[in-house]
């Protein structure tokens, strides 16, 4: 998740390559209507620049459902190696930001785009984006290796090895129907097929609601 980079400060962090990342604690706090700022954390690994080139940018994004405008001149750059953290009551817009991240909704007005490409419609583009929703959905009657097929159809990146590595942390029955499992191991399943898909972004929304603490910090 992200936050509009040119209101931030006061606040520290790593990210290097490989997903490895480091979480610090945000000093400051800013309010931007309508979402609330947490934290940013800058990428600072020896050898790298500290200018990265933007991976993902909401530019001007309006979006309004009815009478409702849930999205108002929205503008979020992002750039390579960076994590962002984007909170706000119910309604605020968190959830229509990252659906127009994912190229999920269309805009009003305004443009979306990953490593320059637009978003919408780009079946390439969204193959090298992973996401893990608030609502995670599932076929009625799949099991883990149910979806473990579906996800390897839709990302030719899926990593398979990392998928039998990842097993031995997460633990969940094979056979056993994803409906059975409980909301803690549904967004744990979630986790170990998005992450095998080795995306070059990752988009959580309310990523660790439903596990217990012990796996947060596994997570």
């Amino acid at each position: 998740m992200w936050l509009p980079n040119h209101t931030w400060s006061g606040m520290e962090g790593c990210l290097f390559k490989n997903q490895s990342v480091i979480y610090t604690i945000c000093r400051n706090f800013y309010t931007f209507s309508p979402l609330r700022i947490v934290a940013k954390l800058k990428r600072s690994s020896p050898g790298c620049s500290k200018e990265e080139p933007t991976m993902l940018e909401l530019k001007n994004i309006t979006k309004t459902f009815g009478g409702f405008k849930a999205l108002d001149n929205l503008t979020m750059t992002v750039p390579k190696g960076t994590v962002y953290g984007l909170v706000g009551p119910n309604g605020a817009g968190k959830s229509t930001a990252i659906r127009h991240a994912l190229g999920v909704d269309r805009p009003d007005s305004g443009s979306v785009t990953f490593l320059g490409q637009e978003v919408y419609e780009n079946p390439d583009i969204k193959t090298r984006i992973g996401s893990i929703p608030d609502d995670i959905f599932y076929f009625p009657s799949a099991t883990l290796e149910d979806m473990r097929t579906f996800y390897k159809g839709i990302y030719p990146q899926f990593d398979d090895a990392l998928y039998e590595k990842l097993y031995q942390v997460f633990q969940l029955p094979r056979k056993t129907q994803l409906r059975r499992f409980s909301k803690g191991m549904q967004k744990q399943a979630a986790f170990h097929l998005s992450i095998c898909t080795r995306p070059e972004l990752l988009i959580l929304d309310e990523p660790v609601d439903g596990l217990d603490p012990v796996m947060r910090r596994q997570v």
